[in-house]
């Protein structure tokens, strides 16, 4: 068992380590452009949930507020791609590309996935609005 000491000397240590000062709002947004994720669970109704190996890339596309909290909206980089590519090609034409989406929040210098429901359907209703912002992003980068 560590003596009295070994631990105030530890707290000290602790204590010695720089803090990360927070990230601003333009900073984290900067850092979390894009999101890699490398595992998925899989729950369905009277099967034990399955984790899969799981290598996607994610990018930001666009954010809104739910209940005094910043989310931040992602969908699969491959299918946003492929949607601009369309959107180039066929202007005038009506066209659909299937990506799930997820919500992410600031949570200090991290970013934490939001689960809830309700942020969700909100995600899903602004989509069109979101990939439109991404398209005029890309369009004046390219």
């Amino acid at each position: 068992m560590a003596g009295k000491d070994d631990l105030g000397e530890a707290f000290a240590r602790l204590a010695s380590v720089p803090t990360q000062p927070p990230m601003t709002r333009g900073e984290w947004v900067d850092n979390f452009q894009t999101i890699s994720l490398h595992g998925l669970t899989v729950a369905t109704p009277g099967v034990d949930a399955e984790s899969l190996d799981l290598r996607v890339r994610v990018a930001r596309i666009g954010s809104f507020w739910f209940r005094d909290e910043e989310c931040h909206v992602y969908a699969m980089e491959q299918a946003l791609l492929e949607m601009i590519k369309t959107r180039e090609r066929l202007q005038d034409r009506d066209f659909s590309v299937v990506t799930p989406i997820w919500v992410f929040y600031r949570c200090g210098n991290r970013a934490k996935i939001m689960a809830n429901p309700e942020a969700l359907a909100v995600a899903n209703r602004n989509f069109l609005r979101f990939f439109d912002e991404a398209y005029a992003r890309h369009k004046t980068n390219g």
